[in-house]
């Protein structure tokens, strides 16, 4: 049986081996896009008011898709671009709800799947990492 202290060491390492930063191709940041513009269609979906805190969600996903944005139009792909937890979440989420798509559409685009699978893997270490 291990103690507290021994389980708690080993999350320690976990944390020390996630991600602190991804890098992003042109490629995976129309990827990233297109999971966000489906997804808004859903939180557009959600003016029932059934989300709780539907406004602070509309505000952290308009700022989050302006930097999206931003990273396609810039010159400078070098320029680091920080996401904050809940900016982490919704990237994830949102790639995660275009995958059940890619999946479920006739003709879709199945190519764009290990790579939405990946950068699944690398926001849920982003975000486990930060609770």
């Amino acid at each position: 049986m291990s103690s507290k202290k021994h389980r708690n060491r080993g999350k320690k390492t976990a944390d020390r081996n996630a991600p602190t930063k991804i890098i992003f191709t042109l490629p995976v940041v129309k990827i990233l896009k297109d999971a966000l513009a489906n997804f808004e269609i859903l939180l557009l979906a959600g003016e029932n008011k059934t989300i709780p805190n539907l406004e602070f969600a509309h505000l952290t996903f308009d700022e989050l898709k302006q930097k999206i944005t931003d990273m396609l139009e810039g010159e400078d792909w070098g320029k680091i671009i920080s996401f904050d937890y809940n900016e982490a979440w919704i990237l994830y989420t949102s790639l995660a709800m275009y995958i059940v798509e890619l999946q479920l559409s006739n003709g879709g685009d199945t190519a764009k799947l290990p790579v939405c699978l990946a950068l699944c893997n690398q926001f849920n270490a982003l975000i486990e990492a930060n609770r």
